[in-house]
């Protein structure tokens, strides 16, 4: 039973994917050892490697003595486990080569003694992920379940049978758990001999509106490597293999990795040829993966086939969002969704989940749209629900869960971003633009952006305009050229995305790279031929450049038009937001390509003027 109950307080974190962890589950069914005092994981723990790892590897005395006592007495909080976080009175940053918790001192690192804080807790995000370990709320500390008693007396019996046995018991958890159990279905939906990279699958995985889940395109991972061969830069292909991907990609990457450790994949590469980079394309080879004949009968277990029964799926509160400011009220509403689909047989209809949300609690303002993404994400991570056909049609929790509970703080206020309260003003009116283009307004708004969200920021912003409004054109990307063009045969768009969480502003270092670009534009002179494919016969007042951003700030409109005037050029300030609404009045019809250009030149470029002249609100 899926259960809500209320607390004084709890920590909101995120369990369940990891990454970068070990891949053969090993260092997890450790972890639950900790737990049992005739482990030989914990007599080894105790006799030498916490000592070692501590204080001889330059910790305090106190810490050390710490984590003992937590080991000895079996209570083990958050930091026992990832880092109490102190040497001689002091806190740490979690990278020192000692541990500061059980499982840092467990796990050796790649170059020190200890692995890091941020690795320790993708470990225990995992360990939990696969039952191994359960959290309580109202004593925040952690205790190993059956199924962990079950994994370390297998660990420990240390014989071929027990070995193949722990093998299976782990290959069965693995069914149960709803990231695995998305991409079991998701390869054999493909045919024999399909090859997946870790972009084209982390491009279908997560929550379709949130930037937790980023993905890299492909061919941005191909132009990057490409453009690096061009200029002759082994460095910047290197680090392009090693850093360049979002993070649903990483979260492939690993699980990916973990399928071909129980053989339910296989390793294979890709290759593929770059677009032009003046004049020459480059082949670029991607790590791959091919689905092998196990992995065919793996779904037999994980959706009930061939007479097998269906693997329920483990699912946490903590499993259903990323950190984020609005975490805690996407969670809360995802898990009464779950809770309501699996209290009805035959379903229901977003607007009755919506419903029984607010009654539930009203302050989540649950609404029919949020519902019916949610449920498409849901599903993204491994949950299946049946969607329904048309309008007004129930949906229905075809997987069978676990029980979890859904904590709720007393007197706890539900808060939204700025970027979800754009969303959810928005969503409602979105009826023709796919919703995974709300994910560019989290990523313009967030306060710090990696290299990948970034990229896909760029992305959106060129998709919006090529997929959704009828231009032609490609994201670029990289440096030395704009973020992505977008044209016809008679108008142009030189487009520059920006995630500034405090607003873009139009100062003469930010604005240097989009006079570049005019000028390269207008003289076909560059490092890059970046604009050989663009109509030679645009007319000159119908080339525009656009910043697109969350927002905007200091004197932007004086600047926009001292800029103007500067580069002889008309150019739009574009709120992501606004774009969207424009490429959905553009779907709909009711605005043509002249309109698009009309509303992206004018100059309401605020929420509260633009949105009541694109809705007709």
């Amino acid at each position: 039973m899926i259960k809500i109950e209320e607390f004084k307080r709890f920590h909101d974190r995120t369990f369940g994917l990891g990454q970068d962890v070990a891949q053969n589950l090993d260092s997890e069914v450790e972890i639950a050892s900790l737990f049992i005092p005739e482990s030989l994981t914990y007599k080894k723990m105790v006799a030498s490697q916490l000592h070692e790892r501590t204080v001889e590897a330059g910790s305090s005395n106190t810490c050390f003595e710490t984590l003992l006592a937590a080991l000895i007495n079996q209570q083990m909080t958050y930091k026992n486990l990832v880092s109490v976080g102190f040497k001689d009175g002091k806190s740490t940053p979690g990278r020192e080569p000692y541990a500061t918790g059980l499982i840092r001192a467990l796990i050796k690192g790649q170059r020190n003694p200890a692995i890091t804080n941020w690795a320790a807790a993708n470990y225990l995000s995992l360990t939990i992920g696969l039952g191994l370990l359960d959290f309580h709320y109202d004593s925040d500390q952690f205790t190993i379940t059956e199924l962990g008693k079950q994994a370390v007396a297998l660990f420990d019996a240390k014989t071929p049978e027990s070995e193949k046995e722990l093998h299976d018991f782990l290959l069965e958890r693995l069914y149960e758990y709803p990231y695995a159990a998305w991409l079991i279905r998701w390869v054999n939906q493909k045919d024999w001999g399909h090859i997946f990279t870790k972009f084209e699958l982390g491009a279908e995985f997560g929550f379709i509106d949130e930037a937790g889940f980023t993905s890299i395109p492909e061919i941005a991972f191909v132009d990057q490597i490409a453009y690096a061969k061009a200029m002759g830069n082994h460095k910047v292909e290197k680090e392009t293999r090693s850093n360049f991907e979002g993070t649903s990609d990483k979260y492939m990457r690993w699980l990916c990795g973990m399928f071909v450790e129980f053989g339910l994949l296989q390793k294979t590469t890709k290759t593929v040829t770059s677009d032009p980079i003046n004049g020459k394309t480059y082949q670029v080879e991607i790590q791959a993966y091919q689905a092998t004949p196990e992995c065919r009968k793996a779904i037999n277990y994980v959706d009930g086939k061939s007479s097998h029964r269906r693997s329920p799926k483990r699912v946490r509160w903590e499993y259903l969002a990323p950190k984020s400011q609005d975490a805690s009220r996407r969670k809360t509403i995802r898990a009464l969704e779950l809770k309501f689909l699996s209290e009805s047989p035959n379903g229901r209809t977003f607007s009755e989940l919506a419903d029984k949300i607010n009654e539930t609690l009203p302050e989540l303002r649950a609404t029919p749209g949020l519902i019916a993404d949610d449920i498409k994400g849901l599903n993204r991570i491994g949950i299946q629900i049946d969607m329904p056909d048309k309008t007004g049609d129930a949906c229905k929790l075809i997987d069978k869960l676990f029980d979890f509970i859904i904590p709720v703080k007393a007197d706890h206020v539900f808060t939204e971003s700025k970027a979800q309260e754009a969303k959810d003003k928005i969503r409602p009116y979105l009826t023709h633009v796919d919703h995974r283009y709300l994910k560019g307004i989290d990523i313009a708004f967030k306060t710090v952006t990696t290299h990948a969200e970034d990229t896909e920021l760029e992305q959106l912003s060129t998709e919006l305009f090529t997929n959704e409004m009828g231009y032609k054109g490609r994201h670029l990307g990289g440096s030395s050229k704009p973020d992505g063009i977008a044209y016809t045969d008679d108008r142009l768009w030189i487009l520059d995305s920006k995630a500034y969480h405090k607003s873009f502003t139009l100062t003469k270092t930010n604005t240097d790279p989009m006079y570049r670009y005019i000028m390269e534009y207008r003289e076909k002179k560059g490092t890059v031929d970046w604009w050989s494919e663009i109509p030679s016969g645009i007319p000159k007042d119908n080339a525009h450049f656009v910043y697109v951003s969350g927002g905007f700030s200091g004197n932007y409109q004086k600047q926009l038009s001292d800029f103007e005037d500067f580069v002889k050029m008309k150019g739009s300030l574009m709120e992501i937001t606004k774009l969207i609404l424009l490429a959905e009045k553009y779907q709909r019809g009711e605005i043509d390509k002249a309109g698009v250009e009309k509303f992206a030149l004018d100059t309401n470029f605020t929420f509260d003027k633009y949105y009541p002249l694109l809705t007709n609100n």
